[in-house]
């Protein structure tokens, strides 16, 4: 039925039964054969509220909303606080470039435990760390005991190579014995040969030339 307005416009009125909407599953569900029906943002904005003053997930999960803003499982609070988290920590956005400017930035300002900032051709800079108190003792004991090179995987993107000596001029409380104290530090991206070159050649270099 069609109905003209004194205006050039019209209304239009369909007669005839609507058909019943069927919701399927998510586009992206592998795991489940769940109707997908989008969170309302009442229910986002409890969710939010209550993950920022401290709720767990059971808890939250098990709050009493109003059946329509009920979250529809435990798993969608859970990356509601993931994001959450992500956001309180200014950190987890940041990518290998956002981390390399700040470590050029320190270097800059003349941070006292980063020494060296090592860059070669197609690989993200490497870094190497140590306080000049810890290269005096370092370089102290290399010439009366053996050091160790241990490096670390899953520590984060990068791999961190640590030095380690046996501290003759300390003794440990109780046991007598000499603590073994952390060197030189390299953060660096694969195990190659020519990187580890790039670490060992400026350390060997400071030992000769400095006076420690």
């Amino acid at each position: 039925m069609i109905q003209y307005l004194p205006t050039d416009k019209a209304i239009a009125e369909y007669i005839g039964t609507y058909p019943i909407e069927v919701v399927n599953k998510h586009g992206n569900a592998k795991l489940t054969n769940q109707e997908y029906i989008r969170t309302s943002p009442d229910t986002k904005s409890q969710v939010r509220s209550e993950i920022e003053a401290g709720k767990s997930v059971k808890q939250i999960f098990t709050d009493n909303f109003e059946s329509e803003h009920q979250p529809r499982d435990s798993k969608y609070v859970q990356n509601v606080k993931y994001h959450v988290n992500n956001e309180k920590n200014p950190f987890n956005k940041q990518n290998i470039a956002d981390d390399m400017q700040t470590v050029i930035n320190m270097n800059s300002a003349k941070h006292p435990f980063l020494k060296e900032i090592v860059q070669t051709t197609g690989k993200p800079p490497s870094v190497i760390c140590y306080t000049d108190f810890q290269m005096k003792h370092f370089a102290s004991a290399c010439k009366s005991s053996i050091f160790g090179v241990d490096k670390t995987f899953n520590l984060g993107a990068c791999s961190v190579t640590t030095t380690v000596f046996q501290e003759n001029k300390l003794k440990r409380k109780g046991k007598n014995t000499n603590p073994i104290i952390m060197g030189p530090i390299y953060l660096h991206w694969d195990g190659a040969c020519h990187t580890y070159q790039r670490f060992f050649t400026p350390i060997g270099s400071v030992l000769y030339t400095t006076n420690y």
